[in-house]
């Protein structure tokens, strides 16, 4: 509407050209005039005030995110969407969020610029800010955003209204996410002993927060690839500095009955616990690996070979040639060998054809790390086999005496078959060895 000192500047000049000009036409058109601009005047400040009744309050969105964390600090980061839904244009002024733990201690404020928002458009508001810390056992972040927001209607008419939002952050939640600690597991089969294999497993754990991890328990099972457990190592915990790593190294034995598997698992459990604000929170790490099981007759005999030795001595008697074998063997590893299901064999060579005379079983025997054994069998030919197998030829081109049968790792089903030939000239026929 206009300003009551507006009218009276009219109604003044309108008296002095009515004085001055003594026309009564004239004084009553400018009459009509005046009361045609009260009415428009009217009009318009009806309108503007309606219009200003069906404000219609932005929509607001706030998000406030952690940004990082240690165990002294916060670094939060708050984002204000506003949505002008109006035809005209607003201001906010004053933008202030402040946080205070879930039993209502302030521990900071940020202050955001605010600024205008043209009709029908939305504008993002951001600030980051860092929030140090004491010992508050901090597991909720309440906030609570307040503004001013303010319109105004041609230079003239103005209106405000107070803008608040509480916000709520879980700080328990956001430990769930945080990252968890990358392991690399490396393991290597190194020397072997009586009661199995020994290995060596190297863990190096990597921490990629801004947080102290101390580890409170760490151990690794190992399994077969039947999911049977075969033992447990449990190993020595330690901090892990923000962004730096640790090396355990953990050595053990498998023992040879877990060799009749085809992989071998180490299956990696641990608890970390990391404190963030006041809070303490425990995190579990997991990792696993596996390798294959080694050939073991080139792992165990691989560098040392298994020295053998047949031994023989013929004896003529009226019964026929006797044959004494000894089969002797030396264990060079640092495992219990079980030579089982020998077998001694005599056969005559004469050109390609191979013939056999006779074949007697031997003794089971057990061979402990570096020991030497013998063991030992007859075997009786008849002189009448000697020219009935030769065909009429009674001194063949060799004799040969050969030894077959299984070595066994102690403890496994994991076998080494053997089979070993001597050579003896035929002539011994006629000495007595």
């Amino acid at each position: 509407m206009l300003h009551t000192n507006h009218r009276k500047n009219f109604i003044f000049i309108y008296d002095n050209i009515i004085n001055n000009t003594g026309f009564e036409a004239m004084k009553q058109i400018l009459k009509v005039i005046l009361i045609l601009l009260i009415i428009f005047n009217l009009i318009i400040a009806s309108l503007l005030i309606l219009d200003i009744q069906t404000f219609i309050p932005p929509k607001t969105t706030v998000r406030i995110n952690i940004l990082d964390m240690n165990s002294e600090a916060l670094k939060l980061e708050t984002i204000v969407n506003v949505d002008n839904s109006n035809v005209f244009e607003i201001s906010i002024q004053n933008f202030e969020v402040v946080s205070r733990t879930q039993y209502g201690e302030e521990i900071g404020r940020i202050m955001i610029p605010g600024g205008t928002i043209q009709g029908g458009t939305n504008k993002t508001f951001t600030s980051e800010d860092n929030f140090i810390l004491t010992n508050q056992n901090i597991a909720l972040l309440q906030n609570t955003l307040t503004a001013r927001v303010s319109l105004k209607f041609l230079g003239l008419i103005e209106k405000s209204i107070p803008l608040e939002i509480d916000i709520e952050t879980s700080i328990e939640a956001l430990v769930e996410q945080i990252k968890q600690p990358t392991i690399t597991m490396h393991t290597e089969l190194t020397e072997i002993y009586q009661e199995g294999i020994n290995f060596t497993s190297t863990i190096m754990i990597y921490n990629p927060t801004h947080l102290l991890y101390n580890i409170e328990e760490i151990y690794f099972n190992i399994e077969n690839d039947q999911g049977e457990n075969l033992g447990k190592i449990t190993l020595t915990g330690n901090r892990i500095e923000p962004l730096h790593s640790i090396t355990l190294i953990s050595d053990g034995t498998i023992l040879f009955d877990a060799f009749d598997a085809q992989r071998i698992w180490l299956k990696l459990f641990g608890i970390a616990g990391v404190q963030i604000a006041g809070l303490y929170k425990t995190i579990n790490i997991t990792a696993d690996t596996s390798f294959s099981i080694p050939n073991i007759k080139e792992f165990i005999f691989g560098n040392e070979p298994i020295d053998f030795n047949i031994r023989v001595k013929f004896k003529l008697t009226l019964r026929g040639l006797i044959c004494k074998v000894g089969f002797q063997m030396y264990n060079p590893s640092n495992i219990t060998i079980l030579a089982e299901d020998l077998i001694c064999s005599v056969l005559r060579q004469d050109g390609e054809i191979y013939s056999e005379y006779g074949q007697n079983y031997m003794e089971h025997c057990t061979i402990n790390p570096h020991q030497q054994i013998c063991v030992q069998t007859n075997i009786t030919i008849r002189y009448l086999d000697i020219i009935r197998i030769g065909k009429g030829r009674l001194r063949p081109d060799w004799l040969i005496l050969r030894v077959d049968g299984n070595l066994y790792i102690a403890g496994t089903s994991q076998v080494v078959p053997i089979s070993l030939n001597a050579y003896a000239d035929p002539y011994i026929f006629f000495y007595r060895v």
